[in-house]
């Protein structure tokens, strides 16, 4: 026979839970995440609850959606949440002097990700009646939306700093550009003349004349000026200049990278003047040079 009543009372507690099936473990609850959801949960002092998120709790502002946000109207109960996940835990200590703590309420508000949370929090006894792991669920076509917007939010993040790389590298090449400018205006130019003319005439008659007078070296850099007279019916329209070269007699013919600058539109009997700019030193030593000026009724080549 049992000497102390409390002993036998809790060995009697143990085995009618047997008896029932009912074990003290931690349990979970699933509650569906809607706009506004509402949830109602119990809490034993000495235990604790976990919130799990379907996504982390952010409290950086983002476009179009609400940070995290929370907040709890009875200090009895606490919030605990560590930075870039997705859980909150809470609990209600019991005081250092013990005593009764049931029946205690608070309510916990919480915005997140364009939802609002509203929990009735509340201190029992009963172990039975807390939850250990309460997890919020989305439903797949939420959960699709929430990827979609974060995508789209990442696409225009992406999006502003290409346009920002995009100017600053604008804005270096026009300081590149400038520096160049100021290079070749202290530089005396070396010149090569030329002194060549090509006439293309187009199959209706039309005729387009190009001539290159001389080639000015500065350094690393050259400029061959050019004259475009177009002798037909309508205007002509200039798409692209292009500068080919040999280095020596036999050598293959290459294709040299160049910049120009012309009237993209002549007019019928106008004369147009215009030039590519090289950066290339050994323009000036190339044992021969072909610019091609294609517009888009033919393209006109001039070689010396």
């Amino acid at each position: 026979m049992l000497k102390h009543p409390i002993a036998a009372l809790a060995l009697l507690l143990v085995f009618s839970c047997a008896a029932h099936g009912v074990e003290n473990t931690p349990k979970k609850k699933h509650v569906p995440l809607e706009e506004f959801t509402t949830v109602t949960i119990d809490m034993v002092p000495d235990l604790g609850t976990r919130l799990v998120f379907p996504f982390v709790l952010d409290e950086t502002v983002k476009e179009g959606v609400i940070p995290f946000t929370m907040h709890i109207t009875n200090p009895v109960f606490n919030a605990d949440r560590q930075p870039g996940r997705n859980v909150i835990v809470l609990t209600a200590p019991p005081p250092s002097g013990g005593g009764d703590m049931s029946g205690l309420l608070g309510d916990l508000f919480i915005s997140v990700a364009g939802y609002n949370i509203t929990a009735r929090l509340r201190t029992v006894k009963d172990w039975r009646q807390q939850y250990d792991d309460i997890v919020f669920d989305l439903t797949e076509a939420d959960r699709q939306r929430l990827v979609d917007d974060e995508v789209a939010r990442r696409m225009k993040t992406i999006d502003t700093e290409y346009a920002q790389k995009h100017a600053a590298l604008n804005k270096e090449a026009e300081r590149m550009a400038l520096a160049k400018v100021g290079y070749l205006a202290t530089q005396k130019p070396r010149a090569s003349r030329v002194r060549e003319k090509a006439n293309q005439v187009l199959p209706n008659g039309d005729k387009i004349s190009l001539y290159v007078d001389s080639v000015l070296g500065y350094g690393r850099f050259s400029v061959i000026p050019f004259d475009l007279y177009a002798d037909t019916v309508g205007a002509v329209k200039i798409t692209d200049a292009r500068l080919f070269g040999q280095g020596a007699r036999d050598a293959p013919e290459q294709e040299i990278p160049v910049s120009f600058n012309v009237k993209r539109r002549i007019e019928s009997g106008d004369r147009v003047t215009g030039a590519v700019a090289i950066d290339d030193p050994d323009i000036m030593d190339m044992y021969s040079l072909k610019l091609v000026v294609l517009t888009d009724k033919g393209q006109v080549d001039l070689t010396w």
